[in-house]
């Protein structure tokens, strides 16, 4: 398990009221949740595994 995920709040001036979360390592964005508890169990789950978010984009797993 790492640390090299972060969450950050984000404001954005085009959306006025909302809150959005980003996730980062170093200085590179790498996904933005809408809640902070997504953004939370986002960051758990790529300390855990670097290549969460590349699990199941193979053909077999979209169709099976």
């Amino acid at each position: 398990m790492t640390n090299d995920f972060k969450c950050k709040v984000h404001k954005d001036p085009a959306r006025l009221g909302q809150e959005l979360w980003q996730i980062v390592t170093g200085k590179t964005l790498v996904t933005i949740c809408r809640s902070e508890e997504a953004a939370v169990e986002m960051c758990e789950n790529l300390n855990n595994d670097r290549w969460f978010l590349d699990r199941g984009q193979t053909r077999k797993d979209r169709w099976g």
